[in-house]
């Protein structure tokens, strides 16, 4: 009887430490410290689709806050949204203000936005007014501070976004430089660094400098805003 009761406490004491190991090994939420109010803007979006996954990537320009090359794996609350960017060339949103500077340290958050087909600031069709859209998964972050010299020379960063595909991202150089995505079918070893003709290359011959890469297909790309 004496053993049973000193088995049966045994037991009983191992369970707590278990549970007490469990709980400690919990992660602790982010703390954050307070935001930087130069951050706060209306921050333009191109969405990009793949395999029925939304992406969101932010329209750079040297002007801050814009000054940051940032990439999200993003939600609709509209299913709509996804059909449109799979079928349409160019798809933005306008989202209301909000700081930036979350993003950029990989909050997850939400905010409200108008979807454009087209360059919402150049002219385009607003299709869907007031679309909800979870940011929930930071991809890629970059802010152009000492930035290289615009030069012939590119170098794209890769990103894998699952089931073998990734998105090139063209690290955005000195005045004039170009922002590109590209989406890769396959993950196999390429040159992601070469030599163009031009400092502003065409997107036929990125493409061509890539070929190695395996099967793509383009994104998004624009100059204008970074001359």
């Amino acid at each position: 009887m004496r053993k049973l009761l000193i088995l049966l406490m045994a037991g009983l004491f191992s369970s707590v430490i278990i549970a007490q190991d469990e709980e400690s090994t919990e992660e602790a939420p982010i703390e954050y410290g307070p935001l930087d109010a130069k951050y706060m803007g209306t921050h333009g979006m191109v969405l990009m689709n793949s395999g029925g996954k939304l992406f969101a990537s932010n329209l750079t320009s040297y002007d801050s806050p814009h000054d940051v090359q940032l990439v999200y794996r993003v939600k609709a609350s509209t299913s709509a949204v996804n059909i449109m960017v799979k079928d349409a060339d160019l798809v933005t949103i306008k989202p209301e203000p909000f700081n930036i500077q979350r993003l950029m340290r990989g909050e997850t958050i939400s905010v409200i936005a108008d979807v454009y087909l087209g360059h919402y600031d150049r002219g385009a069709m607003m299709t869907h007014e007031q679309i909800e859209f979870s940011f929930e998964t930071q991809l890629y972050v970059r802010e152009l501070t000492e930035l290289a010299p615009s030069s012939r020379t590119k170098v794209y960063d890769s990103i894998d976004i699952g089931n073998d595909e990734r998105i090139l991202i063209h690290q955005i150089t000195e005045s004039p430089s170009y922002d590109q995505l590209i989406l890769l079918y396959t993950n196999q070893t390429c040159l992601t660094q070469f030599n163009t003709s031009s400092t502003i290359p065409q997107q036929g011959e990125t493409f061509m400098a890539l070929s190695m890469c395996g099967p793509m297909k383009p994104l998004y790309y624009d100059a204008e805003a970074l001359q």
